[in-house]
């Protein structure tokens, strides 16, 4: 089993607040404390929908990459921002995710990925997420299709099957990393 934290998102006021004022101690903090809490991955995202994300992405990846020297998850659906990203990362980063939607330009995300040696998460939505089973595994087969068309092996995929969240903080209460001042 993989631990992959996704503290590091839109959700999180207090990352979300170092990141638009460029506040490297506390990212640095918050990036201690995953890993410490025995994160394989961290997920870092900077925004839901790619905007901002040129100077955003690479700037948090730098400080991610130096705090934990652990593996990194690039979660951004600009590709600009994502090429700018990969080469901070010491070794191929996982990029999260590409969906039967997402992003815009699959065909370029594809082509990134397979060039820079990455890993991917393909994800069971088109835009909504299935209920069925059946529904989720023919999406996941479409896109297997399609990255292993981009040369991207199979030992670098890996399927999400996007199972709906029942716990509090949409089930990402990995640690104990605050995600607004409150707590």
């Amino acid at each position: 089993m993989i631990v992959i934290a996704d503290n590091l998102n839109t959700r999180n006021r207090i990352y979300m607040d170092a990141v638009n004022r460029r506040d490297r101690k506390t990212a640095t903090e918050l990036m201690k404390k995953l890993k410490e809490s025995g994160a394989d991955i961290i997920n870092v995202q900077c925004s839901l929908d790619g905007a901002g994300d040129e100077d955003a992405l690479p700037w948090a990846t730098e400080i991610l990459r130096d705090a934990t020297e652990g593996d990194i998850a690039l979660d951004s659906r600009n590709i600009q921002a994502l090429k700018k990203a990969l080469p901070l990362c010491k070794k191929p980063p996982l990029i999260n995710y590409i969906s039967k939607n997402e992003p815009e330009d699959r065909e370029a995300l594809l082509s990134l990925v397979s060039d820079s040696g990455a890993s991917l998460v393909i994800r069971a939505s088109s835009g909504t997420i299935p209920t069925s089973l059946e529904a989720k595994l023919i999406i996941i087969e479409d896109l297997l299709e399609m990255a292993n068309a981009a040369d991207i092996p199979n030992e670098r995929l890996f399927a999400d099957p996007s199972i709906v969240h029942i716990g509090r903080g949409m089930g990402r209460n990995t640690c104990s990393i605050p995600t607004n001042a409150s707590g």
